[in-house]
């Protein structure tokens, strides 16, 4: 069960690897609910609700449910995949594009000899 998208930290960590917002909703469901976790993307921009499903349709039968009211995504998409790149394809799909400020700003970073060296000689 780890590196599959139905393992939220697995899910979370991917996904903010590429430069998503993501945050876990701190909910606890009940013995009998079908749902396992909750996390929302991109809170305060799109704010996709992702919600993973287990055993709901039989054994085995896991799917991630992604809602947000019918702004971007169309009712209650679900999606059954071992593949965070098909997630991330589909959110892009959709027009779930926002990257934080940190992702899009990466560099390669310089010594910290470049930078005084570049610093003394500055004009």
């Amino acid at each position: 069960m780890a590196n599959k998208p139905t393992t939220e930290s697995y899910f979370v960590k991917r996904l903010r690897d590429s430069g998503y917002l993501v945050d876990r909703v701190p909910v606890k469901f009940g013995f009998q609910d079908p749902r396992a976790w909750m996390v929302v993307i991109d809170q305060g921009g799109a704010a996709v609700f992702a919600t993973c499903y287990r055993n709901l349709d039989g054994p085995d039968s896991n799917y991630i449910e992604f809602y947000d009211g019918d702004q971007y995504i169309p009712k209650r998409f679900r999606l059954t995949t071992n593949s965070m790149e098909t997630i991330i394809d589909w959110l892009n799909t959709f027009g779930i594009v926002n990257k934080t400020f940190e992702y899009n700003a990466k560099k390669p970073r310089k010594h910290v000899e470049e930078e005084a060296f570049e610093d003394d000689y500055e004009e």
